[in-house]
């Protein structure tokens, strides 16, 4: 699996939990950056390097039809903060 579609299932996974959890919004990042560091963000976000935003709407697309649409807009939306999109 290329990485930068490893990270976005990591981010789609992250947040279908988070909204199953019903945790509170104001604890997201603190629980976002533990479950990033559990599974080992940093050396992917190295190496993902630049992405091409066409690329990263085009993997939405494809995420979008085999998981809750909340979850991969979450996971987008918090990815083009993670990594430099070009």
């Amino acid at each position: 699996m290329p990485i930068l579609e490893r990270l976005y299932n990591l981010e789609v996974e992250f947040h279908r939990q988070f909204r199953a959890a019903s945790v509170d919004p104001a604890e997201a990042w603190s629980i976002h950056t533990s479950y990033a560091l559990q599974n080992g963000y940093e050396p992917l976000i190295r190496s993902v390097g630049i992405v091409d935003a066409a690329m990263l709407n085009s993997l939405k697309e494809r995420m979008v039809r085999g998981h809750d649409p909340r979850d991969v807009h979450a996971a987008y939306q918090s990815l083009r903060r993670l990594i430099a999109v070009a």
